[in-house]
């Protein structure tokens, strides 16, 4: 494992209402991912910890949006997740290409993104694995208030 952070992307955790009552959740389809990561407790020992990433046991941080604002919620996560060198489009906003793209499933949909350390504490936004969940759309146009 390398010395730093990976920065990847959100990944579908729960698929909103299609034509019936009940929404997914996609935890069966994400089974199968193992990731290495290096907390802060093992960086000086150059040792990492490996596992299946819907079974491990990590703090988990949900984000959402009540009504309208002009501020890009996805593009905010975006900035505080990833690291002072580089800003990555982890989660999908407005002000990417594709952004402007009209939302016909994704209202509703609730994408996923694991943070796992690489043990760098000055690169590190975290010292443990975290798990963030982002809502897409209006809470309040979700759930029909």
């Amino acid at each position: 494992m390398e010395d730093q952070s990976v920065t990847e992307f959100a990944v579908p955790l729960l698929l909103p209402q299609g034509t019936g009552s009940q929404s997914t959740l996609m935890l069966w389809a994400l089974r199968d991912i193992l990731k290495e990561w290096r907390p802060h407790s093992l960086s000086e020992s150059k040792g990492f910890e490996e596992g299946n990433i819907v079974l491990l046991q990590m703090r988990s941080i949900s984000f959402v949006r009540l009504q309208a604002c002009s501020m890009s919620k996805s593009q905010l996560l975006n900035h505080v997740l990833s690291n002072d060198q580089q800003n990555h489009n982890i989660f999908a906003h407005k002000d990417m290409d594709g952004g402007e793209a009209p939302r016909t499933i994704s209202d509703g949909l609730v994408d996923t993104f694991w943070y796992l350390p690489c043990g760098n504490r000055n690169g590190d936004n975290f010292p443990e694995p975290l798990t963030v969940a982002n809502l897409r759309g209006d809470i309040c146009a979700s759930v029909n208030v």
